[in-house]
């Protein structure tokens, strides 16, 4: 993110290319939320939110994959802040090895926390 883009200018686009990716791969006209769950509400599975991740890297050249903060991601709004603190970060990201059970991981964090609510 360039020092003249402003959070509300990254905030539209980043939903833009949300909406458009969830748009090619679910043939849907659903608007998306901030407050929506990538798991549940947008039905993303592991693979859809990997290559969601991959979209993102690739679009603003940021690393998303394989961060320890990846698995944390339940919502829209936590993987938009999660691309915010890439940009700030000055730091290269801490990172994981990808494996079957981080992805899955993904997918359980999120099931428990509807179990909860």
């Amino acid at each position: 993110m360039t020092n003249t883009t402003t959070v509300d200018d990254f905030t539209a686009s980043f939903l833009a290319v949300l909406d458009h990716f969830y748009r090619n791969s679910k043939n849907s006209s659903r608007l998306i939320r901030m407050e929506d769950r990538i798991a549940e509400d947008l039905e993303f599975d592991s693979l859809a939110a990997l290559e969601l991740l991959v979209t993102l890297e690739e679009r603003w050249n940021v690393t998303l994959v394989g961060t320890a903060d990846v698995v944390e991601i339940v919502t829209v709004a936590d993987l938009h802040d999660l691309l915010l603190r890439s940009f700030e970060s000055e730091d290269p990201p801490e990172t994981l090895f990808i494996s079957g059970e981080l992805m899955q991981q993904f997918n359980v964090r999120a099931s428990c926390r509807r179990t909860l609510e």
